[in-house]
C-alpha cells in the first residue's frame, strides 16, 4: 500500500520561494515568529505599556465636552454655560432605562417584591411618555424601546395611534 506524502511547504507555503516584501523565509522561520507574539503580549502587558480605559458612554462625553466648551470660555464671558438640552422624553427614557438595567440585569436581585415595585417604577414612566409626542425619529424610537422593552413584547396596546404618531415623525 502507497504511503500517502506531501511536501514540506505545501501549497500555501512555497518551498523557501524568495517574496517581494519578506525575502527568503521557511516554515520554520514563520512558526517561530507567530510563536514568540505570546511572549511579547505578555511581556508588554507586564511593564503596564497596554492600558485599559473605560469606554466612555455618549453622556458621559457630551457632558466632558460642554464642561471643557464652558470652561474655555469662562476667560471671554464668565457668564457664558454650555446648556444640554434633554427632551422629556429622552430624559424618561434614562430613567426608565437605569430601572430596566436594576430590573433585568442585577443577578444579585431576587426579592420578588422589589422586582414587582420596579416593574410598576418602568410602566409609570412609559405611561408618562406614551402621553408626550414624539418630535424626532431618536425620540419616536425611546418610545419604541420603553414600550416593547427593548423588543422583547408587542409594541402597545393602541396600535393605530402609535402608527399615526410614526408617520407624523418619519414624514
Amino acid at each position: 500500500m502507497p504511503k500517502p506524502s506531501f511536501p514540506a511547504a505545501g501549497e500555501a507555503l512555497p518551498a523557501a520561494e524568495v517574496m517581494p516584501i519578506l525575502g527568503r523565509f521557511s516554515r520554520r522561520a514563520l512558526i517561530g515568529a507567530f510563536a514568540s507574539v505570546p511572549v511579547i503580549g505578555a511581556a508588554t502587558v507586564a511593564a503596564g505599556a497596554v492600558s485599559v480605559l473605560p469606554v466612555e458612554s455618549i453622556d458621559d462625553r457630551v457632558r466632558r465636552i460642554a464642561a471643557t466648551l464652558t470652561e474655555a470660555m469662562d476667560e471671554w464671558n464668565p457668564d457664558w454655560r454650555a446648556q444640554i438640552y434633554e427632551s422629556p422624553i429622552m430624559a424618561a427614557f434614562r430613567e426608565w432605562d437605569a430601572l430596566y438595567v436594576r430590573t433585568y440585569r442585577d443577578p444579585t436581585l431576587d426579592d420578588d417584591n422589589k422586582i414587582s415595585r420596579l416593574c410598576e417604577a418602568m410602566k409609570a414612566v412609559e405611561d408618562r411618555v406614551r402621553e408626550i409626542p414624539a418630535k424626532t425619529t431618536t425620540e419616536l424610537l425611546a418610545k419604541v424601546m420603553m414600550i416593547s422593552i427593548y423588543g422583547s413584547f408587542a409594541p402597545c396596546d393602541d396600535e393605530d395611534a402609535f402608527y399615526a404618531e410614526a408617520r407624523a415623525v418619519l414624514s
